[in-house]
């Protein structure tokens, strides 16, 4: 599965609802991991910057947080596997073009 926050609207012409619809499958894609994880608080490994690998811990409310957190809030595509435990994904963005791996997990106490 794909998520991409970069315009690919045919003919490059953006009505503004295909993130809306991303957004949507994404959270579709993800439910069992938000719907086990009531705390809201998430775990990120693996994010690729121009001189190290990053991650940490965040709280989101909704689907839009967790995809800023998860992608760095930069122009990206994003290629991921869902599990049942993670979502495991390929991020492509500006400092890391070839792509990486990065993992999600909902945080457990």
């Amino acid at each position: 599965m794909e998520l991409s926050n970069v315009c690919d609207c045919e003919e490059g012409i953006c009505d503004g609802y295909c993130w809306e619809a991303k957004q949507e499958m994404f959270a579709e894609d993800i439910k069992e991991l938000v719907a086990n994880n009531p705390s809201g608080m998430w775990d990120v490994s693996g994010i690729p910057l121009w001189n190290r690998t990053t991650g940490g811990t965040f709280h989101a409310k909704n689907i839009s947080e967790i995809i800023r957190e998860k992608t760095g809030n930069a122009g990206c595509r994003n290629k991921y596997t869902v599990f049942d435990d993670r979502e495991v994904n390929s991020l492509s963005h500006h400092d890391a073009p070839t792509g990486s791996v990065s993992t999600l997990k909902p945080m457990t106490e």
